[in-house]
């Protein structure tokens, strides 16, 4: 066989190898374990709370948890958690993040040759300059305690004066 027809393969095609299996068992994990949570019932539950931590996505996700829930029928409460969905999902998931960690070339330390402006003095009035004004910390601490007062006070008001319950004071 010809030496010029073998197969090479380099460092960068191995790297993105690597990192798409990665990728795969991440998306295979991750499948496994909206498996798990959707034979206990807890899907809704769970898009619900996604949608408060996706900022910019709220909104797409409770439209998709609205169509799910209408589409299909109430679930069944399963009693026992479908261990091996769990257990196998949560462990492809943490290989796949194994494998895109394995994936990313190390840093190269860099030899830079040392400022001139290492040892040099400072220029005289930065030198003196302080960074820390107590006179302008007490101003944001106050301007902070104000605000909170003034956010208590009008919910009390609201919830009180007007009659609006508390938790909705401010929705």
């Amino acid at each position: 066989m010809d030496a010029s027809l073998a197969l090479t393969v380099s460092r960068a095609e191995r790297r993105w190898g690597l990192r798409a299996a990665g990728v795969l068992l991440l998306a295979c994990g991750a499948g496994m374990l909206l498996l798990a949570v959707r034979t206990v019932g807890a899907a809704g539950a769970l898009l619900s709370s996604l949608s408060l931590v996706a900022p910019g996505w709220g909104a797409l996700a409770q439209a998709v948890q609205a169509v799910a829930t209408v589409v299909r029928p109430a679930d069944v409460v399963v009693l026992a958690p479908p261990w091996r969905w769990l257990v196998a999902g949560a462990l492809t998931w943490i290989a796949g993040w194994v494998l895109v960690a394995l994936s990313m070339p190390p840093a190269e330390a860099r030899e830079e040759p040392a400022s001139a402006a290492v040892n040099a003095p400072l220029y005289p009035p930065l030198a003196a300059w302080r960074d820390f004004s107590p006179a302008t910390f007490a101003a944001y601490a106050a301007a902070i305690l104000g605000s909170e007062v003034v956010l208590v006070l009008l919910q009390t008001w609201l919830a009180r004066g007007l009659g609006v319950a508390p938790p909705t004071a401010f929705a």
